[in-house]
């Protein structure tokens, strides 16, 4: 997966930068990658939907009623709060989806 460069807003160091053609700041300015998002398999997507059930009013409790992670970005997010506040089973269970996740995300097509 190849990443590319965007900017947003932050801090960095302090010269001054032209972004989308408006001098900025150089200490204003941080670099960020946009990571292609790709579409979850079916499979990881109803146990990741378990688990966020799961854990939505204990660690999860400022996402949307209604949110589920759609992307494998959005998954590894939502996995690491589970892992970084939930209990051992969460974190076990968050674990094992990732380590699945990685071993798969190269398997599965880019889209377009």
């Amino acid at each position: 997966m190849e990443l590319q460069p965007a900017l947003i807003l932050g801090r960095a160091s302090t010269t001054f930068q032209v972004v989308a053609g408006v001098d900025v700041p150089r200490s204003m300015v941080i670099r960020v990658f946009n990571m292609q998002a790709t579409a979850l398999p079916e499979e990881l997507s109803e146990k990741v939907r378990a688990l966020v059930d799961q854990y939505r009013l204990t660690c999860l409790w400022f996402l949307r009623a209604d949110y589920y992670p759609t992307t494998t970005e959005s998954v590894l997010r939502v996995l690491g709060h589970i892992r970084s506040h939930g209990d051992r089973a969460g974190f076990v269970r968050a674990k094992e989806l990732e380590q699945w996740l990685s071993q798969h995300s190269n398997a599965m097509p880019a889209e377009s």
